[in-house]
């Protein structure tokens, strides 16, 4: 497991708490890791949902595209 110190700035910001201490075992690092991904892609998906037509064209997506991803549950990749 990386160091504190090593771990990526971001991550240290959001989640200090749970990044300070290594986990207590495999299933529950597993829980932690699979949570975390559903935060940030809750948080992603609502980023994604504010922007309007002219930045979503320059990321490549249609308002339908951008739609169709933001409908999906956290869970769902």
């Amino acid at each position: 497991m990386k160091a504190l110190a090593e771990r990526p700035m971001a991550a240290r910001r959001r989640f200090p708490g749970l990044l300070a201490f290594p986990p207590a075992s495999g299933a529950l690092h597993s829980i932690a890791a699979r949570t975390g991904a559903w935060l940030e892609r809750s948080r992603q998906r609502h980023a994604l949902s504010l922007l309007d037509s002219r930045l979503l064209k320059d990321i490549g997506l249609t308002r339908e595209q951008a739609g169709k991803e933001c409908g999906k549950w956290f869970w769902q990749a």
